[in-house]
């Protein structure tokens, strides 16, 4: 009896979603998506841009993280109870999520110059907190706990090698939103 094999490279619900978690536990001024800051948990997530931007980081993998999966979030996004309204349901959210990246215009995802391929990924509700000055695009949301849920492409890259490798992701909608990251992963021999 042959067994299904799943493929690595597609994260999980709770990968997707423990992104945003961390995204949205940090305020504005020192925010990941804004400081490049990387979560270095057990497995690594690359914060994006945020939209409207491109940029280029560079991250340094320590010795201890050279085994760890790196998360990807090459076009995604999530709503949120305190961006939309308190009384949106999950189906609510999840619509608005749809519209904004279930169907991009342009998508790339690569590790030096080799194409990765991005998996949808749709998450169930979960729950995301928010502390003052936050980052949500209603700033009149008190800091607190809301309800979310994520929509989007990404891919969960295996260990590195050693040396310096090339990523780049991002991607764009027909409304005009994008973002484009090109980060330089620095790994260290292990």
């Amino acid at each position: 009896m042959k067994k299904e094999s799943k493929d690595s490279s597609v994260p999980s619900q709770e990968q997707t979603f423990r992104y945003w978690q961390w995204i949205y536990s940090k305020p504005t001024n020192s925010n990941p998506l804004r400081t490049g800051e990387v979560n270095q948990d057990d497995f690594i997530m690359l914060p994006c841009t945020g939209g409207g931007e491109d940029c280029n980081r560079v991250f340094n993998l320590s010795p201890q993280d050279t085994s760890k999966n790196i998360l990807i979030p090459v076009f995604c996004c999530e709503y949120s109870t305190g961006e939309v309204s308190l009384d949106s349901s999950p189906d609510e959210l999840l619509d608005l999520a749809r519209k904004d990246s279930s169907s991009p215009t342009e998508m790339e995802c690569s590790i030096d110059d080799i194409q990765l391929e991005p998996h949808y990924v749709e998450s169930k509700p979960f729950e995301i907190r928010v502390p003052p000055n936050h980052l949500l695009d209603n700033k009149d949301a008190p800091p607190g706990i809301y309800t979310a849920v994520s929509v989007g492409y990404w891919h969960l890259l295996g260990p590195l090698p050693s040396g310096s490798h090339r990523l780049r992701f991002g991607g764009s909608n027909k409304d005009g939103f994008h973002t484009k990251v090109e980060y330089t992963l620095n790994v260290p021999k292990s």
